[in-house]
């Protein structure tokens, strides 16, 4: 009875927002060296724009999902059950 009664699922969008901030960290990282041909840590920099890029598909997507699982979640919130006959309804 609890699955049947439970919220629609949702996805979390702080996972792809870390994601893209560990990349952006890198990313400054490979900028900020000298030492290198022209300035870049090159690897650094092809990990840290990868590291964003899957950052924000991945936001992209969860926000897409959890948009298209909004109307199911407000039918969730308008639905009512009545305890003394497991009966679930909309006022």
């Amino acid at each position: 009875m609890a699955a049947s009664v439970s919220p629609p699922p949702g996805k979390r969008l702080l996972g792809p927002v870390i994601l893209a901030g560990v990349g952006s960290i890198i990313l400054y990282d490979g900028l900020k060296l000298m030492n290198t041909s022209w300035g870049v840590d090159w690897s650094r920099f092809f990990i840290g724009v990868a590291f964003i890029a899957i950052g924000v598909i991945g936001f992209v997507r969860h926000w897409r999902f959890n948009v298209a699982q909004y109307d199911k979640l407000e039918a969730w919130r308008r639905t009512w059950m009545c305890h003394a006959c497991g009966t679930r309804f909309e006022p």
